[in-house]
């Protein structure tokens, strides 16, 4: 009997869990995981100091890669590579030790186990040094890079945006995750290699029937439920959520902000809480494990996300699949998950004001709004379960 050989795929990507059982990044580790039913699947992620170096689980290969010479420096991770080089410019010397240490790896990984497809994740770096591999020591590959968005939106201007158009020129095929990126890559003159397909959500984990009214008590929450989890950094908006709260508090004074994530504007956000003299009614409670969100996000009034800019909005889509309310930025890369009013709301970006409004608004519409939270759970399941998004990625893949 013909054993049932699978293909080989390598994945490269910055965002992984750093172990097997931790809840950061899982949104890769759930599309790898589901291409493993396809593919078999070698993931290249940077290592970090205190974790291992190669795991095997969930019929997945990893493998981890140094991230410089200098034990300290640590350039993925934490709050993603741009946030941590704005922050610790000492990082730039560091970087070429990054790119050329995940070259070493592609090659070596290629070669010993003769891998023929690649899926680099990112623009920068991932997907450029998957360029360079292809064009000077193997033409032969077949290269898919994924476009997430902010490796689009982050560094499109001077250097990053010549470095990214070589990339999508010398790349075989571009997968990104909204129509308004391939919008963007279209104005590039990359659009008929550019296909759409957002990343997926577990929608037997993200469900109304997490709801868990004892998750109020745990947090000293007896008013309206407000929260944000993301990334407490600028891009986000996380500051204009919380200039907004002063307005909803003066009608709803019981009502509580819940900000789950870590990042470099923490400090200051606590700050401006206390100068705002809201910190009791805002709750920091830096980064939680992935498995609890479903519970929190199942269990809140209203999902808050005032971005600056967005590739996809996987947040939105969990607390959405969770039946949960959702007010977010009116970006364009959002418009494939919310029709305003019926799948959620809308407010412009930056706008502390509209944003108080129209949190108040649903705070005073709480029981009309039964029908939207139906709508919204059911959009996520017939266009964004992973068992619909995993199969018509590993489409595109094969094609």
């Amino acid at each position: 009997m013909t054993p049932n050989i699978r293909p080989k795929l390598l994945v490269t990507t910055s965002a992984f869990p750093r172990r097997q059982g931790e809840q950061r990044d899982m949104f890769m580790l759930d599309l790898c995981r589901h291409l493993a039913r396809t593919y078999e699947v070698f993931v290249l992620v940077p290592h970090d100091k205190g974790f291992s170096r190669k795991e095997e689980y969930e019929g997945m290969h990893i493998i981890k890669h140094p991230q410089s010479p200098f034990n300290a420096q640590r350039i993925a991770y934490g709050s993603g590579i741009l946030p941590n080089i704005r922050k610790n410019k000492l990082l730039l010397f560091a970087v070429p030790f990054y790119f050329l240490y995940q070259l070493h790896y592609i090659r070596r990984i290629i070669r010993k186990e003769k891998i023929q497809l690649l899926n680099a994740h990112w623009l920068i770096p991932q997907g450029l040094t998957a360029v360079i591999y292809k064009r000077f020591f193997n033409r032969k590959i077949k290269l898919v890079v994924t476009v997430h968005g902010t490796d689009l939106l982050g560094l499109s201007k001077g250097l990053g945006g010549k470095l990214q158009r070589y990339v999508m020129k010398h790349c075989n095929r571009i997968i990104t995750v909204s129509g308004a990126m391939k919008a963007i890559l279209n104005a590039y003159g990359f659009g008929d290699k550019t296909f759409v397909r957002s990343m997926g959500i577990d929608t037997q984990q993200f469900l109304p029937a997490k709801r868990k009214p004892e998750l109020r008590l745990k947090y000293g929450i007896t008013g309206p439920f407000l929260l944000y989890v993301g990334a407490v950094i600028e891009p986000k908006g996380i500051r204009h959520l919380v200039q907004a709260l002063p307005s909803v508090l003066k009608q709803f004074p019981e009502a509580r902000l819940m900000v789950v994530g870590e990042g470099n504007l923490m400090g200051e956000m606590q700050q401006l809480a206390t100068r705002l003299n809201i910190s009791s009614s805002v709750v920091f409670t830096g980064s939680l494990p992935h498995s609890g969100l479903p519970e929190l996000f199942a269990s809140a009034d209203m999902f808050v996300l005032p971005s600056m800019s967005e590739g996809f909005g996987l947040v939105v889509a969990e607390a959405m699949s969770s039946g949960t309310v959702v007010i977010a930025s009116d970006l364009p890369a959002l418009h494939d998950l919310i029709i305003p009013q019926k799948t959620g709301f809308f407010v412009p970006a930056g706008d502390s004001v509209a944003l108080a409004e129209q949190v108040l608004y649903v705070l005073q519409q709480q029981d009309d709004l039964l029908e939207m939270r139906r709508e919204a759970r059911q959009h996520i399941l017939t266009g964004f379960s992973w068992e619909v998004v995993a199969q018509e990625y590993a489409g595109l893949l094969n094609k």
